[in-house]
């Protein structure tokens, strides 16, 4: 007989008990094979980026020619690596842009380079890429900012920025930057990357799943969905369950995945969400059993009162344990 799931009450009774005894089978930080492959794939095309960059031209005529034989994708790749390895943050490059832009429309108008636009938005890397190609003023008026930043914005950049933006670049740390980059990229793949584990041991399994956010598309799509939100409208609001077993019209199990090596303001809220959401879930599914996958020594040192949200909702699981998860959900949905 399926064991029925742990009651909202019950859970939040042994909820800071249930804490505790999770923190000492944290996995602290996501030790992949897959994941480390990718993170050397990443690594490996910077370095080619960087390759490209190591001997760039120093006068801004010439080194505006290049910019302008490249594609706009090849050429965001080349601003975004040279200041990289300058030090200087992207979102601080495309306030200089900015602040040329703005410094241009001050001009008079029959003085007034066209590609200054007007400020009602800040470029993107992208949106600068593709006006550096489109024109040839404004490709030499960036190559310059590079090159020499005083010569462009000396009176407005604080010398700790306006020294790091010059040429030659300064080589020696490619690598690094090459690894910071790569480590970025994969940071944003860990929790996707769980969830596939996740979902892999569920097909190994052969259990059905749905994933999850209800949303108006896939209620058009089916009609069942429409009627059952129709009747439920606060399915609408449920938007962050990562899982459903079998599906999300009939729920037996609603899995959230959440894995974090740092700390964020946004991890706090998320733990909200999530205690929320199963919450909802549970009035309109009274026999729904709620599961949590939380992992990460970002998790760990979060702090009692925010990561609780997880345990006053759910039965909360860490990676070592996701087979003895998936057990016990193939052993409910055998005897149901």
């Amino acid at each position: 007989m399926e064991r029925r799931p742990t009651s909202l009450a019950d859970l939040r009774d042994t909820a800071r008990q249930r804490l505790q005894a999770w923190k000492y089978k944290v996995t602290p930080f996501y030790k992949d094979n897959e994941i480390e492959r990718v993170y050397q794939n990443e690594k490996d095309q910077v370095l080619k980026t960087i390759n490209q960059v190591s001997d760039l031209p120093r006068d801004p005529d010439a080194l505006a020619k290049y910019f302008r034989s490249l594609s706009p994708r090849a050429l965001e790749l080349i601003l975004r690596t040279i200041i990289d390895i300058m030090g200087v943050s992207q979102e601080k490059f495309l306030r200089m842009v900015h602040v040329l832009r703005k410094i241009e429309l001050t001009k008079q108008l029959t003085s007034r380079a066209q590609w200054a636009g007007s400020l009602t938005s800040t470029w993107t890397l992208s949106q600068i890429s593709n006006k550096i190609i489109a024109d040839v003023n404004f490709a030499e008026t960036i190559a310059e900012l590079l090159i020499n930043s005083r010569n462009k914005l000396g009176q407005f950049l604080p010398e700790f920025i306006s020294s790091r933006m010059q040429f030659p670049l300064d080589m020696t740390i490619a690598n690094r930057v090459a690894e910071d980059r790569a480590y970025k990229a994969i940071r944003n793949q860990i929790g996707e990357h769980l969830h596939r584990k996740i979902v892999s041991a569920l097909r190994t399994e052969s259990i059905e799943y749905d994933h999850g956010k209800y949303n108006v598309a896939f209620e058009r799509r089916n009609s069942r969905c429409e009627s059952l939100v129709r009747q439920y409208p606060e399915l609408r609001n449920i938007k962050d369950v990562d899982l459903y077993i079998p599906s999300r019209l009939s729920p037996h199990f609603a899995i959230e995945v959440q894995f974090g090596e740092t700390t964020s303001q946004g991890m706090r809220t998320k733990a909200k969400v999530i205690e929320r959401d199963f919450e909802r879930l549970r009035d309109i599914f009274p026999n729904l059993h709620t599961y949590s996958v939380v992992d990460g020594v970002g998790w760990e040192v979060l702090g009692d009162n925010d990561v609780v949200h997880f345990f006053n909702a759910s039965e909360v699981y860490t990676i070592s344990e996701i087979p003895e998860m998936v057990k016990r959900i193939t052993r409910a949905l055998r005897h149901s």
